[in-house]
Formats: structure tokens, C-alpha cells, sequence
């Protein structure tokens, strides 16, 4: 029985690995080029990174369906 491969999880402003010049919006759930980050939405950009940057390793900790690299390319970081 194979097991199953990992699933790359992304925090708001995270660089998308298979495309350089796109990156993830928490709000909107989408990659977004660059331009997209101008508009803060509700919450500002660099706030919801942090939040999301400070918490996620305890969630992803013992996970069995994503990882998270050791220093992903982020807008905000």
C-alpha cells in the first residue's frame, strides 16, 4: 500500500512553488500576481501573515496530509 504524498500548505502571501510570479491569498483562496496585495481586503497583509506564520507550526506539526517548507519565499516576511 503506498503512501500518500504531502500536500504543500500555503499562508497568506506564500510564493506558489510551480509558478514564481504567483502568490496566495488567504481571503480570496486563490494565487494572485503581486499587483493583487495593493488592496488589503479586510485585514491587512502583513497581519494576517503574521498571525498565520506564528500558528501554523503547531497545526502542522503531526500532520499527515501537508507540510510546510523551512523557509518559504513569502510577500510579507
Amino acid at each position: 500500500m503506498a503512501i500518500p504524498q504531502k500536500q504543500r500548505y500555503y499562508i497568506h502571501g506564500d510564493q506558489y512553488e510551480h509558478d514564481h510570479e504567483l502568490y496566495y491569498c488567504a481571503e480570496c483562496d486563490v494565487f494572485f500576481g503581486k499587483e493583487h496585495f495593493s488592496d488589503s481586503h479586510r485585514e491587512d497583509n502583513f497581519s494576517r501573515y503574521a498571525s498565520a506564520s506564528k500558528s501554523i507550526s503547531r497545526h502542522l506539526k503531526d500532520s499527515k496530509v501537508y507540510f510546510r517548507p523551512d523557509f518559504p519565499n513569502n510577500l510579507f516576511s
